[in-house]
């Protein structure tokens, strides 16, 4: 913590009371000490500069505090850097730390200069202690709702994850969710409406799985958390079951959804429920993807293995089905290199790429001619990343491949990224 808090000197001392000469300022104009955001109240008004060098610090010290304890892990930086701002402009007439006057008359040059006469680490840990305490505020459970089109199948969860997957007609499962204390406002799950048949973003979409991801933190730290854990899911998901179809996938025309809503504790702070973009999470498939009871036990069965393995392992699977969900929701070169990157993030080596992921193909033991297509694929990476060709198609090889293999090597580099994920808890167990 005694990093921290000499970054927070730092920071008051690089914050202006009068527009600085020697360096570019950027006044802030804002309502001095603690408010209600919910609410408008009178108070003082206070303008400040803010430097290239506070910006700096702000961005440390936020960073600094995410990692400096557990019950912050989920906290996104730009929501704690709206804080850290914020937190100044509350103890900046706290009399504990600063003289009030000279601050809001601008009798001192910088804010730091306006400290009490206390010892300057006692005056960083009580600035610090506030911001710790405002941000905790910011934080509580929230459920992140994602609908997808095309998956369908029966209600399942995922323990590991705190993820539920609820069949929109699940009532009881829906229920046993919002026991948890969530303020949904009376959202439904089968029509997308609040009650009183208020429209949300779901009203008009088309689904049969309501995706419910738990998370502790704050507003957008929870959105990207399970944002990361949906991506992995539709990564398993597809890596499962299309391996036992053996086709590839194909995407519709329509629009995949994006929209979230976020459902907090009703007991937290900040319990407000929030609809937002979290982006395009899996496509939209020309055909219905129905997950089967046996589909759903190979789907639990590989979260629980995964999440028994070793941190370096575990993670090198979670990278690998990041990248496979980006390569779902890309197209031809981008889709490609991604589907790659995931086969790098499993098996790759510094130093011998080719050569690791070429022995991590031998140990999946699938199909024998992927082995001998392996090194094509490679070498069609290369072509791409390196810009020898602007489209797969125009790979000089491209037509050898076919009549070689009589298959696609966009269409083998998905099979072979969908197989290396499915066994990759066993592989590197």
């Amino acid at each position: 913590m005694k990093k921290i808090a000499g970054q927070i000197i730092a920071l008051t001392k690089s914050i202006f009371l009068t527009e600085p000469k020697s360096e570019c300022g950027y006044m802030a104009q804002f309502m001095v000490g603690k408010r209600d955001k919910f609410s408008f109240c009178g108070g003082i008004g206070l303008s400040w500069w803010y430097t290239k060098a506070s910006f700096k610090g702000i961005e440390v010290v936020a960073s600094m505090l995410v990692k400096s304890k557990p019950e912050f892990t989920h906290c996104d930086l730009e929501s704690v850097e709206q804080m850290i701002q914020d937190t100044l402009g509350e103890v900046c007439i706290d009399k504990r730390i600063f003289d009030p006057d000279m601050v809001c008359l601008g009798r001192k040059q910088t804010l730091f200069e306006c400290k009490q006469p206390i010892n300057a680490n006692d005056f960083a840990d009580i600035i610090l202690a506030e911001m710790a305490a405002n941000l905790r505020n910011t934080i509580s459970r929230r459920c992140t709702v994602y609908v997808a089109p095309r998956v369908c199948g029966s209600t399942f969860s995922l323990e590991s994850q705190d993820l539920s997957i609820i069949a929109k007609s699940d009532e009881s499962a829906w229920k046993a969710l919002l026991a948890k204390g969530y303020q949904t406002n009376g959202w439904c799950p089968s029509t997308g409406d609040y009650s009183a048949s208020n429209k949300t973003a779901f009203s008009w979409l088309k689904y049969d799985y309501v995706f419910a991801c738990e998370e502790i933190g704050t507003q957008k730290g929870c959105k990207f958390s399970s944002q990361l854990k949906l991506r992995r899911l539709f990564s398993v998901i597809f890596a499962i079951t299309n391996e036992q179809n053996g086709h590839s996938l194909a995407k519709s025309a329509a629009t995949p959804y994006t929209p979230c809503l976020q459902f907090p504790e009703a007991t937290a702070k900040e319990a407000t429920i929030t609809m937002s973009e979290i982006g395009a999470l899996v496509p939209y498939y020309v055909s219905d993807h129905f997950l089967s009871d046996t589909d759903i036990s190979s789907i639990r069965k590989w979260f629980n293995a995964a999440y028994r393995l070793k941190q370096d392992s575990l993670g090198r699977i979670e990278k690998c089905a990041h990248y496979i969900n980006r390569a779902m929701n890309s197209d031809d070169i981008e889709a490609y290199v991604n589907y790659y990157v995931a086969l790098d993030a499993l098996f790759g080596e510094r130093g011998s790429v080719e050569l690791s992921i070429l022995n991590g193909v031998k140990e999946l033991q699938i199909e024998t001619p992927m082995e001998e297509k392996a090194p094509w694929l490679f070498d069609l990476r290369n072509e791409l990343v390196h810009g020898g060709s602007r489209y797969i198609k125009e790979w000089p090889k491209y037509q050898r491949y076919y009549r070689h293999f009589d298959t696609r090597p966009e269409e083998d580099i998905e099979k072979l990224a969908f197989a290396a994920l499915n066994r990759a808890p066993k592989i590197l167990a």
